[in-house]
């Protein structure tokens, strides 16, 4: 694609899709994510059961468009016996044998950056997990060794804020860093468009790592946007490059720097949209499966009875507005500047989803944090996270993403979380000055 044009959602392509609908990367994803949202180990035989069970079901469904290595494992796969795990693999390493030059294809990479969420707090059972959903399909060694670095990137910026491809190479065999670290050399010294024929894991990675350096320069929404259309405008195998790169500039900055028009176009297999993914996507961050009924309260959770989040303006559109989130099950979101939803807003959460979200913030360690974190950077936002504890507020205030990666993953996770609240009218009108309906608060 030339560079006079730029990317949008037509729709077409292989299988006749809906503008914003999308493909096999994303739907091998969700098939992945959706054990996880119920199990919460990838390194668990029965987990991985559910994943390979996921994959058959989805080709039995007829997706529009599937790899044709992928396509060919899952159908032999069907015909093997035993549980869906080693069926997937049997017939993987089949294949392998069958084409040994050509069982290297991007597929596994295409839909790992989720296994890069499920254990941010450790590092090696996330580079098992990459390796053990890869071999469901692809049991060349490339496949699970681009899968692992790709996962670890996704986890160390989601963790530290930072894009950095080389934090895996440890995680493989010493045997093999040497040309990784080479192919890594490679991407970060050629334009994007130099990786055609990135149906390959490697060349595929290398386009997708070169795109997002390409693009560095920008931030946040910027960045996410230049680094996919970047992505898409190398050609070839467009919309699984783009997903893969979508997925490591994704984990760096976060939902919310996701362009507004691309998540409103968003959906596809099993009928979900863009907010589906976000609620999934933060099940699986934090590692576990919906409580059942009559659980026990989280022990971490204990004492937490209000937790929010502003964020302030910057020069530029940043968005502006603040939400308060509250064990009681009530919830306030003010937005005023860059928001799609202006003013007041009232709503309800659910008990499980508050004390997932206090759990989780207790483990980050927001209560050993300083309470402000800056830089010397100027124009940009600052975001203020607040929680109260068996009655003392601790705030931290963080300039321009200065503060620990985890208490960016906390805001990160604060505004995931809304998506999961009720939202009910702002209960106040233009005739009232303006002002929220404080009975109608106070019945919330």
């Amino acid at each position: 694609m030339s560079s006079d044009l730029r990317p949008a959602m037509f729709g077409g392509g292989f299988g006749g899709y809906e503008p914003g609908e999308w493909s096999d990367d994303t739907q091998m994803a969700l098939c992945i994510v959706r054990a996880v949202a119920h199990a919460g180990n990838l390194t668990d035989a029965q987990v991985l059961d559910q994943v390979a069970d996921g994959f058959l079901g989805w080709l039995q469904d007829g997706p529009a468009d599937v790899g044709i290595l992928t396509r060919t494992v899952l159908h032999d796969a069907e015909r093997e016996v035993g549980f869906p795990a080693d069926r997937c693999q049997k017939a993987a390493v089949a294949y392998l044998r069958a084409h040994p030059r050509g069982a290297a294809g991007n597929g596994a990479l295409m839909r790992t950056g989720v296994v890069g969420l499920l254990h941010l707090r450790d590092r090696e059972a996330t580079a098992e997990a990459a390796r053990a959903v890869a071999t469901l399909t692809h049991a060349d060694r490339l496949c699970g060794e681009s899968c692992v670095l790709w996962t670890e990137a996704v986890r160390v910026a989601v963790l530290d804020g930072r894009l950095e491809l080389r934090a895996g190479l440890d995680l493989l065999p010493k045997a093999r860093q040497a040309r990784w670290r080479a192919a890594i050399d490679e991407a970060e010294s050629h334009p994007a468009g130099h990786f055609t024929g990135n149906g390959f894991t490697v060349t595929a990675l290398q386009a997708a790592w070169a795109a997002i350096r390409e693009t560095a320069s920008a931030s946040g929404e910027a960045h996410v946007r230049a680094a996919l259309e970047t992505a898409v405008r190398i050609g070839d195998d467009t919309d699984t490059v783009a997903a893969i790169a979508g997925a490591l500039v994704g984990a760096r900055w976060g939902a919310s720097y996701v362009p507004a028009q691309w998540r409103e176009a968003a959906h596809g297999w099993p009928g979900l949209r863009a907010d589906d993914l976000e609620r999934l996507a933060r099940e699986t961050a934090l590692a576990g499966e919906p409580a059942p009924a009559g659980r026990h309260p989280d022990p971490l959770a204990r004492g937490v009875t209000s937790i929010s989040l502003r964020r302030t303006g910057c020069y530029g559109t940043c968005p502006v507005y603040s939400v308060e989130l509250r064990s009681d099950g009530t919830a306030d979101y003010l937005g005023e500047m860059f928001v799609e939803w202006q003013g007041l807003r009232l709503g309800r959460i659910g008990r499980e989803e508050f004390e997932r979200l206090a759990s989780v913030i207790v483990r980050l360690g927001f209560f050993e944090m300083r309470a402000r974190y800056t830089t010397s950077v100027t124009d940009a936002g600052t975001d203020i996270t607040t929680v109260v504890r068996d009655g003392v507020t601790k705030s931290v205030s963080d300039y321009a993403d200065s503060g620990p990666g985890e208490l960016w993953a906390i805001a990160e996770l604060i505004d995931s979380t809304v998506a999961e609240v009720e939202w009910e009218d702002p209960g106040y009108s233009e005739r009232d000055g303006g002002q929220p309906d404080e009975k109608r608060r106070k019945e919330q």
